[in-house]
């Protein structure tokens, strides 16, 4: 999600886990104000958003530069 958006099915298929946990876990980033949602007919669509704290801007700033070059997180 870090350049784009993804739907849940992506992240059903590479967490090998069930689609109302992957959308739960979504939720509950959308009600953190970190990831956004778009639906796209019977799809739903998430991306990173900031958020509007500034302290928590920067944790997700740097979580992102930390996980860029992290290669188990690139896996």
């Amino acid at each position: 999600m870090r350049d784009s958006e993804m739907c849940v099915c992506y992240f059903v298929e590479v967490f090998k886990t069930n689609q109302p946990k992957i959308s739960r876990h979504l939720a509950y980033l959308r009600n953190a104000g970190l990831v956004a949602a778009r639906r796209d007919g019977k799809w739903i669509h998430y991306r990173i958003t900031k958020p509007l704290d500034v302290h928590a801007q920067k944790v997700l700033e740097d979580v992102l530069a930390w996980t860029a070059d992290d290669n188990e997180m690139q896996a």
